[in-house]
């Protein structure tokens, strides 16, 4: 896709086939508009500030359009991490309850449950199973205790995609709160919160959409908006954030109170500009090719493939050899992630067919 391909200068330095890692690059446009704040940050904050304001709200306005939701549901972050810390000390939590996740979740999925231990909260995690499905397997759950289910809309580890709507139709059924690990999904597959009926999403920048580092968003429902504790306060989380001498004035409306302070515009005016760099090459057409590459290299790949046919972008191989294979892929240039006893492969619609070519290449010799 060369419309995409012109946006990232560096791409031709290596085969790179890591996207699950991270984005070649920002792309140009977002470059550019990051480079143009900064220059303003050579004059005083106050020459800009009102712009600055408007490009905020506008780059708030763009990320929940890509996702569906409302722009008052949705709180910038540093990224997956931050934006789950933020659902998970926010929840106000009762002693004994539980927090229900797939055994291979991604660490930052799995300890900011895990740290609410002296709180009195429990975790408690699932094997997952190509057989049977995540929602499948809560609802043979007994307890009466749970009250969050978190999980990826695709792993990072073998690339399955969850139902997420599914999982919520059982998290409803039975009073669970759902969150969501979206970094592997936003840019790589349609997001749609209102349908996936999930109660947070929390997403990175850095991957399927080309942002800059420590960017991200968090999406919170906005029935529950109210009902949550805001555990990172400052002059920015209320209404009237300029009036300065008020005791504690009232929160500011929607998800911004989530924002205690300035964000980092540069980077996440940047990350907006990707999105809408994304929005008009056409989403659909890059969904549709990575869909395309995904399916070719799986069944070229062929039986060692341990990433089901629901999946995003990541195709995860299975192979004794894997040190070898990768060793031998390093030295063509050719850049995947091995983790352990396997191979994951992860392109994006930038990704030309000969690219793929010279990873299945490399493979072929060592099946």
């Amino acid at each position: 896709m060369n419309e995409l391909r012109d946006q990232l200068p560096g791409i031709g330095s290596c085969t790179y086939l890591n996207y699950a890692t991270s984005g070649t690059s920002i792309l140009l446009d977002a470059a550019k508009k990051m480079a143009e704040l900064s220059e303003q940050l050579k004059e005083p904050l106050p020459f800009h500030v009102k712009e600055w304001k408007k490009i905020l709200e506008d780059a708030r306005e763009t990320v929940a359009y890509l996702i569906s939701a409302k722009s008052s549901e949705i709180a910038f972050t540093t990224g997956t991490s931050h934006g789950l810390s933020l659902i998970a000390n926010g929840i106000k939590w009762k002693k004994g309850d539980e927090v229900i996740f797939p055994s291979d979740e991604f660490p930052s999925n799995r300890y900011v449950w895990e740290n609410l231990k002296e709180k009195g909260i429990f975790t408690r995690s699932i094997e997952p199973s190509l057989e049977i499905p995540f929602e499948r397997q809560l609802e043979k759950v007994e307890s009466q205790h749970i009250r969050l289910v978190s999980c990826s809309a695709i792993s990072y580890r073998d690339g399955r995609r969850l139902n997420i709507k599914e999982i919520a139709k059982v998290c409803r059924k039975r009073g669970w709160l759902l969150a969501v690990d979206a970094i592997q999904a936003l840019g790589a597959i349609p997001i749609d919160v209102r349908e996936w009926d999930c109660d947070f999403l929390a997403t990175g920048g850095q991957k399927w959409v080309f942002g800059p580092v420590a960017t991200g968003f968090l999406y919170l429902r906005e029935e529950l908006i109210d009902d949550l504790y805001v555990s990172q306060v400052g002059w920015g989380s209320f209404e009237s954030s300029f009036d300065y001498h008020k005791p504690l004035p009232e929160f500011a409306k929607g998800a911004k109170r989530f924002e205690p302070g300035y964000v980092n515009l540069p980077a996440t005016a940047a990350l907006a500009k990707s999105i809408e760099v994304m929005n008009k090459i056409g989403f659909e057409k890059i969904y549709n090719r990575i869909e395309s590459l995904t399916e070719r290299a799986m069944n070229e790949i062929g039986s060692s493939v341990i990433t089901p046919k629901e999946r995003g972008g990541i195709v995860t191989v299975g192979s004794a050899k894997a040190s070898e294979i990768q060793k031998k892929l390093q030295d063509k240039n050719i850049i995947v992630t091995q983790r352990d006893d396997t191979i994951r492969v992860s392109m994006h619609a930038s990704v030309l067919d000969s690219e793929l070519d010279a990873f299945l290449k490399v493979y072929s010799n060592f099946k």
